[in-house]
């Protein structure tokens, strides 16, 4: 059984438009949102338009999937919250790339409209210097709650040593997030298991980099770490996926916390999670 495939920004940009047209003629191929709006923001660059759009379009070979807090609060939500209703992100994308593709030029591209899924008629003007904004906004506080993180390692108000330290951690910001969502959620133990296996990894990759940055002399936090974060969320335990991509920092964090999942005498804790990179995606008959 071949499992679907979750593309990072990374291997997205490196495989090609054939490659990943051949592959969603098989198998299932997903990316983030998050991976064409970072990809988006660069349409103002100086004669890359042509570039920049030819990478966009490529979006029409891969499903895109909602914004990934869309995703975790419709499973702990009630039917009456305004988060199922919302417009998907995928659809955003995808009446965008039928403006892109008829146009030839940013400007032309700015002076267009859309239609959502809602029938609510949207200006596509200044769309990607609106989105770097957002983008840019979202990155500061995940980067300052990295370094929070990474400064309670570093002062032993944490403790990550054994791989069940690594799993407590996760819990607690599991906690964390439960406690600040309040009476919104759904208030029931199997919502609640569902809301940690649905965030783990992207807990765990919170925990594991910060553990990291906490062994160097530095407040740096690599720009690629927020939108990293962000395609974990998309990961539940329980999902049949491979994430393929060729960053190395987000390959070691997943790897780390899959194994350490996998080695659990605890069953019920282990996935079928996997990663791969483009090498071996190209390389998959299903796939290359």
């Amino acid at each position: 059984m071949q499992p679907s495939f979750l593309l990072d920004t990374s291997a997205f940009k490196a495989l090609r438009t054939c490659q990943l047209e051949a592959a969603s003629r098989s198998v299932s191929v997903y990316a983030s949102p998050f991976c064409f709006w970072e990809l988006l923001t660069h349409l103002e660059d100086d004669e890359q338009f042509r570039r920049v759009k030819g990478n966009l379009m490529k979006f029409r070979h891969v499903a895109v999937l909602d914004d990934p807090h869309a995703e975790v609060y419709r499973l702990v939500f009630p039917s009456s919250d305004k988060v199922h209703t919302r417009v998907r992100d995928g659809d955003l994308v995808y009446a965008a790339l039928a403006a892109l593709d008829d146009s030839r030029s940013t400007q032309e591209f700015y002076e267009r409209f859309i239609q959502d899924e809602s029938g609510q008629i949207r200006s596509i003007a200044g769309c990607g210097s609106a989105v770097r904004g957002v983008l840019q906004t979202e990155e500061n506080r995940f980067q300052t709650l990295l370094r929070e993180i990474a400064a309670a390692v570093r002062a032993e108000k944490v403790r990550l040593i054994e791989a069940s330290d690594y799993d407590q951690g996760v819990q607690d910001l599991s906690r964390g997030w439960w406690l600040q969502v309040g009476d919104r959620a759904t208030e029931a133990p199997a919502v609640y298991e569902q809301f940690v296996r649905k965030t783990y990894l992207y807990h765990s990759y919170l925990i594991r980099r910060a553990g990291e940055y906490a062994t160097r002399d530095t407040d740096w936090i690599d720009p690629n770490d927020f939108e990293d974060a962000r395609l974990c969320l998309h990961l539940g335990l329980d999902d049949f996926t491979a994430v393929v991509t060729n960053d190395a920092a987000l390959r070691r964090c997943l790897e780390a916390s899959l194994g350490a999942l996998n080695a659990m005498a605890d069953a019920t804790r282990h996935t079928p999670l996997k990663v791969w990179d483009t090498t071996a995606f190209a390389g998959d008959p299903k796939t290359g």
